[in-house]
């Protein structure tokens, strides 16, 4: 999302007293977030059980093969925060726009706008500097999260996870779905027409069969029950910055 070329914040009046740098140990007001900015690419997977009213059965299974785009921009000026028990803040931030599109059918999955904020340490609620996340997704859904940052060496540790539904307040109950089968011809089941491509056969297997690899690995159905890593949205990617 491009900003005005004169859009800038400017608190007024301004706060004399308000932090510049809400990571003090990190030279760039954004803190931990200064390495986001720019344009992000890849590709990924996508798994959901998405409810159908139309073809006789209340379930269906959809696979993506997903191309992922995220591009941050960087709000100039300081984010005023105006309060009484917590005196005035100076927050630092980045628009943001999410797309997600399916990569075969060249047909949009998911776009969410939002921001990226980073918020010095306040002493109501005593809290050391954070970070925030606001998110909109065009469902009626809105997001607010906030928490403590850190680094790492490499990426997440993300278990397995199974899309295997299962008894409310019984999660070893789980409930199988002829489905999930994927070497079995299904209706209710995104088909292979729409996924498959020469070379990628292989490459799922590994995933959906023996429940290996990451979710940004294979980009196909092959045979075998679904066994992929994913976030707890289901969906995986692995993106890296374009020009």
């Amino acid at each position: 999302m491009d900003l005005a070329a004169d859009f800038s914040f400017q608190p007024l009046p301004a706060d004399q007293t308000a932090v510049t740098n809400p990571f003090p140990e990190i030279a760039s007001p954004l803190g931990p977030l200064a390495g986001l900015g720019g344009k992000w690419a890849g590709r990924g997977f996508n798994v959901i059980w998405r409810p159908d009213s139309a073809s006789g059965q209340d379930r269906f299974l959809e696979l993506n093969v997903t191309s992922d785009q995220l591009e941050f921009s960087p709000i100039s000026g300081p984010i005023p925060n105006r309060g009484f028990l917590q005196p005035d803040i100076n927050m630092f931030g980045l628009t943001y726009l999410q797309q997600i599109s399916d990569l075969n059918l060249k047909a949009g999955l998911h776009i969410e706008p939002g921001l990226w904020a980073a918020v010095p340490k306040t002493s109501n609620p005593s809290l050391p500097p954070t970070v925030v996340r606001l998110a909109s997704i065009p469902h009626g859904t809105t997001v607010l999260l906030q928490g403590t940052s850190s680094t790492a060496a490499s990426g997440p540790s993300i278990p397995d996870i199974g899309i295997k539904p299962f008894s409310i307040n019984k999660p070893s109950q789980t409930v199988d779905f002829p489905e999930q089968t994927l070497n079995q011809q299904s209706r209710f089941r995104t088909t292979g027409a729409g996924l498959a491509h020469p070379g990628v056969a292989a490459d799922v297997q590994a995933e959906v069969g023996d429940g290996g690899g990451g979710a940004g690995d294979g980009d196909g159905v092959g045979a075998g029950r679904l066994g992929l890593k994913f976030s707890p949205y289901g969906q995986g990617a692995a993106l890296s910055r374009g020009p």
